[in-house]
């Protein structure tokens, strides 16, 4: 008996009775393979994890260049769409801009006549006169005399 044998309360102790149940075992050797090289990182196994952690380093950079290439073009085409639009834009300020010139002209045109009238009628008390209320002169001079209602005028009074 060996002194790795021992169990206490299924193996006689040698300082007890021998009145004690003995253990049916079987104390013979067994052979079980076991390959050192299985368990622990030999030279062969080195390179395949180096050529793993290449092929996965190798496929996280193409990855990350063609998201960054796909954001470039995304971000070209919307930069492309706004400036078409800004062309657009500027385009229909211009058409604004002219048709506001033309018709402030217009109404310029319109107001001023208009005002100038109702001046002459309302404050001055004028009318309008009649083409077959006014002459025309030639004096010797050259200068013109306009006659209206009976009433002459001179050059320069």
């Amino acid at each position: 008996m060996d002194e790795f044998d021992y169990v206490p309360g299924l193996v006689p102790s040698p300082f007890a009775s021998s009145a004690a149940p003995k253990l049916d075992r079987d104390d013979s050797f067994r052979e079980i393979e076991i390959s050192v090289g299985e368990f622990t990182e030999g030279p062969a196994q080195a390179p395949k994890i180096s050529r793993l952690k290449k092929l996965i380093a190798l496929t996280v950079a193409v990855l990350t260049v063609t998201v960054m290439l796909c954001s470039v073009m995304y971000m070209n085409t919307r930069i492309n769409e706004a400036m078409k639009d800004i062309t657009e834009v500027t385009a229909e300020i211009k058409e604004a801009q002219a048709e506001n010139v033309r018709l402030h002209s217009e109404l310029s045109s319109m107001l001023s006549a208009d005002k100038v009238r109702n001046y002459a009628v309302s404050v001055l008390g004028m009318q309008k006169i009649e083409r077959y209320q006014i002459h025309y002169f030639e004096s010797r001079s050259g200068n013109t005399v306009v006659v209206a209602d009976g009433k002459s005028m001179t050059p320069g009074a």
